[in-house]
Order: C-alpha cells, then structure tokens, then sequence
C-alpha cells in the first residue's frame, strides 16, 4: 500500500489536498477495510460510473466531445451536410460513420 495526494477543486478553485491509501491489491484492501465495506465501495462505483456515462450520453448526445466534433465536421463538405443531418435525424450511424470517415 502506498500513501497517494489528490488535489481537490471546487469551482475552479483549489480547496487543498487529500491523502488516501491505494491499495496494491483487493486483499490487502479487504484486509484493511473488512470485505462488506470492500463491497459497498465497489457497488457505490459501479452506480457512479453508470450515472456518469449516463449523463455523457445524454448531455453530448453521441458521447463525442463538442471539440471532435466540430473538427470533425469541418472536414465534411458542404455538399455533405444535407446527407449528414437527413442520416443524424433517421439515426442512422453507418452513414454518419461514413460521412464522417470513420
């Protein structure tokens, strides 16, 4: 186990800095933090994780970042634009994917 420092930010803003164990292996956690605190920490981020690639999905639509995307439409021509909005509004990610070179 080893003693790792995170530095912790609201707002932008630093708060300071936490110390926390990181642990080498889930023996030694459960070891020192007893296996039904082990498995609460497991379930609290397997929920985080699913909240979070929710919220991703649904705030970026496609789980692609504002920045690749507008890169990735300033490739696509003009002529282009029209088969690619008809494609995003059928849901149609084949096209999309190939309008898009991917």
């Amino acid at each position: 186990m080893e003693t790792k420092t995170a530095e912790v930010r609201s707002k932008g803003e630093v708060l300071g800095n936490v110390e926390f164990a990181k642990y080498d292996s889930t023996a030694e956690a459960a070891g020192t933090l007893g296996e039904d605190n082990i498995l609460n920490l497991i379930n609290a981020q397997v929920e985080t994780n699913a909240r979070n690639e929710f919220r991703r999905l649904k705030t970026t639509g496609s789980g692609v970042s504002a920045k690749a995307l507008k890169s990735l439409l300033s490739e696509v021509a003009p002529k282009q634009m029209e088969a690619l909005a008809a494609a995003i509004a059928a849901k149609d990610t084949a096209t999309v994917a190939a309008i898009l070179g991917g």
